[in-house]
């Protein structure tokens, strides 16, 4: 690896356990989780970035060197508010199916779901029309928890026929992996102020890796997305859904030295 990293995982409101099971040797990866918010809190999203920096700015005086950031799903707005504050103290960003449009990102899921999963979803596909027809907070959320315990869920982040699928389901019901409350509070916040796509003032290498199975996003207009951002970006699509890292080895995602 060409530089210690930072990874900055999705959700809002997950956490790395996943890749610290998965990478126990890559003792250059800090895998971080990051802080949920206290309950009451005025500005959860705000707090994050302000988190993200600082965890940023220690890592790279702990290592006296600028550091990789690889940033998955959401984590790529996090990596992108760096790139902004701090571009100095970044060698480079690898952005693995990275995510702005949580709410679209989300519904496409859904979507999903309701048209391919052989278990029947009339509760989500009543809950994704009222959420057409009222375009709010309050009927987001409502799809969003009829969504949350179908049970193709957890197979529509990796390949057809992972093993991986099981596994993710298991993983997300720690504690530790994620936060429902904290997930609702922070994408709240975000969708006040949203991530743009405007060019960030950092001139280094920009990576962007697309699963090809993701449903989530589309690679070509998400790519698009990320380039106004970043124009310097080089984009790929890879055999692997939302978590290209987690389904190819490190070789496939992680910058050679």
């Amino acid at each position: 690896m060409s530089s210690p990293a930072l990874f900055l995982h999705g959700g809002p409101a997950m956490g790395a356990a996943m890749e610290r099971a998965s990478y126990p040797q890559l003792a250059d990866c800090h895998w971080w989780d990051q802080p949920r918010p206290a309950a009451g809190t005025r500005r959860p999203y705000h707090d994050l970035l302000d988190a993200a920096e600082v965890e940023l700015r220690r890592l790279a005086a702990l290592h006296g060197e600028p550091l990789t950031l690889l940033a998955n799903s959401f984590g790529a707005v996090l990596a992108t508010h760096l790139a902004r504050v701090a571009p100095q103290l970044i060698a480079c960003i690898v952005l693995l199916a990275p995510v702005a449009e949580l709410e679209q990102g989300l519904l496409r899921v859904a979507r999903h779901v309701v048209q391919f999963s052989e278990v029947p979803a009339p509760a989500l596909q009543a809950a994704l029309a009222a959420h057409e027809r009222a375009q709010d907070r309050e009927s987001y959320w409502a799809m969003f928890h009829a969504l949350l315990p179908h049970p193709s869920l957890s197979s529509q982040y990796w390949l057809p026929g992972s093993s991986r699928a099981a596994w993710f389901a298991q993983m997300l019901a720690l504690p530790e992996m994620f936060d429902l409350a904290a997930h609702m509070a922070i994408a709240d916040d975000y969708q006040r102020a949203p991530l743009l796509p405007q060019a960030v003032p950092f001139s280094g290498p920009v990576e962007l890796i697309f699963g090809a199975a993701d449903p989530l996003t589309d690679a070509v207009a998400a790519a698009a997305w990320w380039r106004q951002c970043y124009p310097q970006a080089q984009a790929r699509r890879v055999a692997a859904a939302h978590f290209p890292h987690l389904e190819l080895p490190p070789s496939a995602w992680l910058p050679a030295a």
